[in-house]
């Protein structure tokens, strides 16, 4: 599972943007995305990634703020999934 924490929610805590090449990774390994922001996460499962309804916040590519190993910036755009964070089973702390 590739785990990914989100720094705000969009559109009024109705949406939470990932970057694309997360995504990509996990539709190429077949693994899950954890999204966590603050004590909460949701999960995308794998089998439905391809088939997800993100939004493109912007057509606009960003650059990384830290740079690789090899010394470029990543670039990357950002994909907007629905907030829905998942309800644990039991009450108390939410292991992340």
């Amino acid at each position: 599972m590739i785990e990914y924490t989100a720094e705000k929610l969009w559109n009024f805590g109705k949406d939470v943007s990932v970057r694309d090449y997360i995504i990509i990774e996990a539709m190429n390994t077949g693994q899950d995305v954890k999204v966590i922001f603050k004590n909460k996460f949701m999960i995308i499962p794998n089998d439905t990634l391809l088939f997800s309804e993100f939004r493109q916040s912007c057509t606009k590519e960003f650059k990384s703020k830290y740079p690789e190993k090899d010394g470029t910036h990543k670039m990357y755009k950002l994909l907007d999934f629905e907030w829905r964070p998942d309800i644990p089973e039991r009450k108390g702390v939410v292991d992340v």
